[in-house]
């Protein structure tokens, strides 16, 4: 498992050879959906790090800590983080996450994140669950259904 750190860095790397940067609700939900997905796929969390139920979706807290101070500015500098190995089936999923979503609008990465059914909304419930843990086994459990649904 890698820290949501080591993934936001490299999705930074990866917008900084087209030119392009991410504000930090887009970094937080890009490294939910590659997490996310990677439940899904291959069983098992990509990274380390607690994911909770705020306003705007899915947050990683400790790295929302290190990003608060650009606002809704693009993250310029890489996160600081452990240096860390990223495998090549993580490598992998990191791409696609950032060929698919990383054109997105944060408001548009919070509407995906937001759905109704999604793991968000059901631990978010309508405020009742704000800064709630979401579990890993919520979020494997959606994500291995949607593969079910784009597979029949």
């Amino acid at each position: 498992m890698l820290s949501a750190q080591t993934v936001a860095n490299r999705l930074i790397e990866l917008a900084r050879k087209e030119g392009k940067a991410f504000t930090p609700l887009q970094l937080q939900k890009l490294v939910y959906l590659a997490h996310a997905w990677t439940l899904g796929l291959d069983h098992k969390p990509l990274i380390t790090n607690r994911i909770e139920a705020w306003q705007y979706g899915p947050v990683i807290p400790d790295m929302y800590d290190q990003l608060r101070r650009y606002k809704a500015e693009p993250v310029k500098q890489l996160i600081p983080a452990m240096s860390e190995h990223i495998k090549p089936r993580q490598e992998d999923i990191i791409k696609e996450i950032y060929k698919t979503y990383g054109d997105l609008t944060g408001g548009q990465l919070v509407s995906l994140t937001h759905k109704k059914g999604t793991p968000w909304s059901e631990v978010f419930n309508n405020g009742a669950g704000q800064w709630d843990i979401i579990p890993d086994d919520l979020i494997q459990r959606h994500y291995e259904e949607k593969l079910a649904k784009n597979n029949q």
